[in-house]
């Protein structure tokens, strides 16, 4: 698989993707079971843009990890090409047997994911400050139960209401 397939991160302008966005959250399942982005909106402009096409979202979360952590996650996933299987170096590795099979996505190397960090901490403070009366911090540096439990507890608690 050639890389050069695979666009640069901002290779589709704001305009484009909000575009879209606005089609499909505007749809019938997103309007009455919800919807959920990852990994957008990547900055302020972006966030502004949702807001002007009225699809605002009600909680955004946002996991707390360490840059290493966060590298070592995304770097060690892999993927067996004959199951569909998904693995992980570290976490969930394959028999010894099938290792030589596994593939990893050219967007989970050490690289790009540098890349794509230093991207969103470049902006981290920006969307935090736009979102602050719906972010949900969550605690990702621990166990998948513990993160999960946490996103749950923020997706099952009401609202916050403005009061004012």
């Amino acid at each position: 698989m050639s890389t050069s397939l695979f666009l640069p991160v901002n290779a589709v302008p704001d305009a484009i993707v909000a575009e879209a966005l606005k089609e499909r959250l505007t749809q019938a399942d997103c309007t009455t079971r919800g919807w959920i982005l990852y990994g957008y909106p990547r900055s302020r402009q972006q966030a502004e843009l949702l807001d002007s096409e009225n699809l605002a979202p009600n909680r955004v979360f946002a996991m707390e990890v360490s840059q290493v952590c966060a590298a070592e996650r995304i770097t060690g996933r892999r993927i067996d090409p004959v199951t569909g299987t998904r693995f992980h170096m570290a976490y969930r590795p394959t028999e010894v047997e099938l290792s030589e099979r596994m593939l990893q996505n050219p967007k989970d190397v050490e690289c790009v994911v540098g890349s794509k960090l230093a991207q969103f901490a470049a902006h981290r403070e920006d969307l935090y400050d736009y979102y602050s009366s719906k972010l949900i911090h969550v605690h990702a540096n621990l166990d998948a139960h513990t993160v999960f439990e946490e996103i749950e507890a923020g997706l099952i608690n009401p609202l916050p209401r403005d009061l004012s």
